[in-house]
């Protein structure tokens, strides 16, 4: 499992957006996505 899919699965647990996310890790609601799709 990639990075980014284990982002993107504990993210969806906690039954947050990208958006929401972002926000309480203090990024960028893109940067969310681009870690997700691994393209960091």
């Amino acid at each position: 499992m990639s990075l980014g899919n284990k982002i993107k699965q504990l993210r969806q647990e906690k039954s947050w957006s990208q958006d929401e996310l972002a926000y309480h890790a203090k990024l960028d609601g893109r940067q969310i996505s681009r870690y997700e799709n691994d393209k960091v």
